[in-house]
């Protein structure tokens, strides 16, 4: 892994809270090189989640330009630069991995995901987005990407009380063997079998001290005594959709289902799939995200998610929903424009994770991440003032409401341990 690692090149485009986060992270992980891009002003709301930006910056200088000048700072053995002007197809063929974030214009995320597919050797293409408090990433690594290590844990070995006579061989285990379908086993020091010895066989799990593998067993001496198996880690090869087709049909048979990183909302990640296909629409028809809790844009977007909703229902190979939720499209709308330092520290973690994944440690995401926090949204908002005062602190204010601000200004804390954990909670 660590030789693809310092090989890496990566391009950036977008720094907000979720872009420097991702850079960040990816910096201090030693790529050879990464190239980022914002040709956007700082605004004083960025200073809320860009902790690079200062006031300074303000209206002054563009975003990837106040990184630029302290990234090198981060780790001196990385070629951290600053990209201005047009992307052409010229200047992307130096990187492997390419990733957008902050970036809802449908025809030209697909466009770039189409050429990343078409190379002899696909590029990495990663697209992530904060949406306040609901966030999202894309993965999409070509056809047949191959994972040398799934998951990077120590081969699993376990002792053999029992094997079957038959086609597909079942094997007990004397404890949990902790294996998944698909894994991979050495069998050794079998009695009675040993037609099976060294040898690797495919396992399916049947429970959790019983195996099944792909071995006819039907003609062999029965067990005697004896046995261990061991795991062999085997090269995976895997395949993903491209944006286009992933964006309506994310589902396949190669491909699981959508990622729920919380239970309790059963079918959210569908909702939340939904709802973006909407607000790309929203975009490509208005040009911008919808305003801080315009209600009417967020009545739009919701009846943008209704008539996706309908067109899905209407072809089998679209994603769909029973019934669109209203309010998580509302709550997309509403705060579309915010991001929090918190949020994007969360998610920075997570694409900067699946960019480094492309060295072939570890699986990918396959190939969507959608999670949202609605239920820190304030219990009473009928009465909640929101009032944006022109501060680095408006983005929060846009979604807790200016009691929360005050009240958290008054906060005294006493942080004790500044290793990566404490300069996280610190920043």
């Amino acid at each position: 892994m660590m030789k693809r690692l310092i090989g890496l090149k990566v391009y950036i485009q977008g720094l907000r809270g979720i872009g420097i986060e991702t850079a960040k992270n990816l910096i201090l992980a030693g790529p050879r090189k990464v190239v980022i891009q914002d040709e956007n002003f700082v605004e004083m709301r960025d200073l809320g989640s860009n902790f690079y930006c200062r006031e300074e910056n303000v209206g002054a200088d563009k975003r990837a330009k106040a990184l630029s000048g302290v990234a090198p700072e981060l780790n001196p053995y990385v070629d951290v630069s600053l990209h201005e002007g047009e992307i052409n197809e010229e200047f992307m063929k130096e990187f492997d991995v390419i990733v957008f974030t902050e970036e809802y214009r449908k025809d030209f995320l697909i466009k770039w995901n189409n050429w990343a597919r078409s190379q002899e050797t696909p590029k990495g293409f990663v697209w992530a987005g904060l949406l306040g408090l609901y966030g999202f990433t894309f993965v999409d690594f070509g056809k047949e990407f191959e994972v040398i290590d799934k998951n990077g844990e120590d081969p699993k070995r376990g002792v053999i009380t029992d094997i079957s006579n038959e086609e597909k061989a079942k094997i007990l285990t004397h404890t949990l063997h902790n294996l998944m379908d698909g894994d991979h086993i050495m069998i050794k020091e079998v009695e009675g079998m040993p037609e099976l010895n060294q040898k690797v066989y495919k396992v399916k799990t049947i429970g959790g001290l019983s195996l099944e593998i792909e071995a006819d067993t039907s003609k062999m001496g029965n067990y005697i005594r004896n046995g261990i198996f061991e795991e062999v880690i085997v090269p995976t090869k895997v395949n993903f959709k491209s944006l286009q087709e992933s964006l309506s049909n994310p589902n396949d048979k190669e491909l699981p289902p959508l990622e729920n990183p919380d239970l309790v909302k059963f079918g959210r990640p569908e909702q939340l799939h939904v709802a973006l296909n909407a607000l790309l629409n929203y975009v490509a028809a208005t040009g911008s995200l919808p305003a801080f809790n315009d209600k009417e844009e967020a009545i739009r977007l919701t009846e943008e998610s209704q008539k996706y909703n309908d067109a899905a229902s209407n072809n089998n190979d679209w994603l769909k929903v029973e019934e669109v939720d209203e309010n998580v499209s509302k709550n997309i709308a509403r705060f579309a424009k915010a991001q929090t330092s918190a949020h994007a520290s969360f998610w920075g973690g997570v694409v900067a994770q699946e960019i480094l994944k492309y060295t072939k440690k570890y699986m990918p995401l396959r190939q969507w991440l959608h999670f949202d926090q609605f239920e820190l949204l304030p219990s009473e908002e009928e009465n909640l003032k929101r009032e944006l005062k022109g501060t680095r602190y408006d983005d929060q204010i846009a979604i807790f409401g200016n009691e929360f601000q005050e009240s958290l200004s008054k906060k005294k804390i006493f942080l004790i341990g500044a290793g990566a954990l404490g300069c996280e909670f610190l920043k």
